[in-house]
């Protein structure tokens, strides 16, 4: 309501008018908005939003937060709209578990993560709580077309500062699938904190590497065991720092995977290492990956650029053994499509991971790399001794060079030597360089 005086000539008030407006409407929607912004359009539980208002606000002692394992696939077999369907009985479910504790919240947080909270029960009361419900609906069985689809839960637990509960809830359940089992309590030896700070910061840096051309090739000779030549050189990517030191991969490889960088370090150490080699005759080997062959848009720009560089006939593709080869046409074809070219091919790492021998016979390599790991202890280890001898005698049998990678000092190299391995590689004869040798022409 809005009143208005009104005055006569001479200024005094002879009457009031009132003005009333009717914002039932407005009110309504004003609700309306708020309750969609906190509210899960599923489930209609309060959502990730209200959560974090109410960590905030309610500054609850424990929270636990509750995954439906593989739920994605449940989704690609029956659908999203079945996925819908188990969301739905599931949190109906959780909430008959919880309803009769007041001071106990449900919340969806989105896709198959639900988060309970208490406010004012004890600990042990809690966990209590979470476990008997899990138990409760252990294997829950959700009927779809006619089929039972068992639901399997993983749950951490965290009793940490409000603040940190959502996230310290996550390492929990993360860990919990790691060890196989259905609740993790957090504890401060599961922190994660100083890795994912690392993560950060690796990610970061070689996002700036790549921008301002950081990200160089350093080359490793591969050596004739006869001759004692360099014969060819692994191109292995360095990050130089702002600072000029100069980091190994072992660093940022696995975050470039993970933050999606890897296929820009694949490209740029091609670019630069052809334009190195392309106009001269020792070679050089590049790694490659099975995700770089079967990403169709790095595969197409390695072929493009061996074709525009002529490189092929001084170019040994490495293709790291330890990834495992799953779809082995795919992965033919390529190797087809190098060799075409003039390329030369290897394995690299063989000895770790997926190794086996008959799919040496089926991708016909050139080169057999044996892994440093047991060139590392071939000198004292007798089981690392005879496995490289059977790698060897088995690549001497159908006519495959090998090289030993990691070879440290004479009496490694002269045992690699001794077994008839035909390359070596490593710190006994040089470190990376950044450069080429000028004797490479």
């Amino acid at each position: 309501m809005t009143i208005l005086p009104m005055v006569d000539d001479s200024g005094e008030i002879v009457e009031y008018i009132g003005v009333r407006y009717d914002i039932t409407t407005i009110m309504e929607q004003r609700e309306t908005i708020i309750r969609q912004a906190f509210t899960h359009p599923l489930t209609k539980l309060p959502n990730r939003q209200k959560l974090l208002k109410d960590l905030k606000e309610l500054a609850p002692s424990a929270l636990a937060l509750i995954d439906v394992d593989k739920f994605s696939q449940i989704n690609d077999l029956y659908g999203y709209h079945n996925g819908d369907t188990i969301l739905n009985t599931l949190s109906k479910e959780i909430h008959k578990h919880i309803k009769q504790t007041q001071t106990y919240n449900l919340y969806h947080l989105g896709a198959d993560e639900f988060v309970i909270t208490s406010t004012k029960d004890g600990l042990l009361e809690f966990e209590t709580c979470i476990r008997n419900l899990l138990e409760s609906i252990d294997h829950l069985a959700v009927k779809l077309e006619g089929i039972h689809v068992m639901l399997d839960l993983t749950c951490g637990i965290s009793f940490e500062h409000p603040s940190q509960q959502l996230q310290t809830a996550a390492m929990a359940m993360k860990h919990a699938r790691v060890i196989h089992n259905d609740i993790v309590i957090y504890k401060d030896d599961l922190a994660k904190h100083k890795e994912y700070e690392a993560n950060i910061f690796w990610s970061s840096k070689l996002h700036i590497a790549l921008l301002q051309n950081k990200l160089k090739p350093y080359y490793q000779p591969i050596v004739n065991n006869q001759t004692l030549q360099w014969e060819k050189y692994e191109a292995l990517v360095r990050l130089i720092d702002s600072d000029g030191a100069v980091h190994s991969p072992f660093h940022f490889l696995n975050i470039a995977k993970q933050t999606k960088q890897y296929k820009a370090i694949t490209r740029t150490m091609i670019e630069q290492a052809f334009e190195v080699f392309k106009d001269r005759s020792c070679a050089v080997s590049i790694n490659i990956s099975i995700d770089d062959i079967m990403d169709s848009q790095t595969r197409s720009f390695i072929i493009q650029s061996i074709q525009e560089s002529k490189i092929g006939s001084h170019l040994v593709l490495e293709i790291v053994e330890s990834e495992g080869i799953e779809n082995f046409k795919e992965v033919k074809v390529f190797i087809q499509e190098a060799k075409a070219l003039g390329c030369q091919i290897a394995i690299d790492d063989f000895g770790t991971g997926y190794s086996n021998f008959s799919y040496l016979l089926q991708l016909n390599p050139d080169f057999i790399k044996i892994d440093g790991s047991m060139i590392r202890n071939i000198t004292t280890d007798k089981n690392s001794f005879l496995i490289v001898q059977t790698i060897v005698h088995f690549a001497k049998s159908i006519g495959m060079k090998t090289i030993a990678e990691f070879v440290k000092d004479k009496t490694t190299f002269e045992t690699v030597k001794e077994l008839g391995i035909d390359y070596s590689q490593g710190y006994y004869f040089s470190q990376p360089l950044p450069s080429i040798p000028a004797k490479c022409v």
